[in-house]
């Protein structure tokens, strides 16, 4: 919950700072920091999502670390 949160976030001022470029409150240097710290979660997410087992498509439980990597990467 707490990345799809950041995701709508990131969907509402990405936007909003690419349309209107001139300094808004975006700009400020506290939400540039929380755009860095948005950015480390979701880079966070991802090493998780590597880790995390997946089902082929027998079902079976795949818990080889390359095997995870390649099907996150070709979905």
């Amino acid at each position: 919950m707490f990345i799809i949160l950041l995701a709508v976030y990131n969907a509402f001022t990405i936007p909003i700072s690419v349309a209107f470029p001139e300094k808004t409150i975006i700009d400020s240097t506290y939400m540039t920091i929380l755009g860095y710290f948005i950015d480390f979660f979701f880079f966070v997410d991802m090493i998780v999502n590597f880790r995390t087992t997946t089902l082929n498509k027998t079902g079976e439980e795949v818990t080889s670390s390359v095997q995870i990597a390649t099907d996150y990467i070709k979905s």
